[in-house]
């Protein structure tokens, strides 16, 4: 993830095995599904990123 202001990354998140199929963002959060059957919510305003919820076992990408 990168922030724009100063085009430095702030942000490295690997968490999906397979390609990621669809992204969804706010300020704060980012959603990602994948074809691994995965969708991570993850909170950003966590600098060590353990704000993770991770949900298994959906049917579409």
């Amino acid at each position: 993830i990168w922030d724009t202001r100063t085009q430095k990354r702030i942000h490295n998140i690997k968490v999906h095995e397979m390609r990621i199929g669809c992204l969804a963002w706010n300020d704060n959060v980012i959603c990602s599904g994948s074809r691994d059957r995965c969708i991570i919510y993850r909170d950003l305003r966590e600098s060590n990123n353990v704000t993770e919820k991770r949900l298994n076992a959906h049917r579409q990408e």
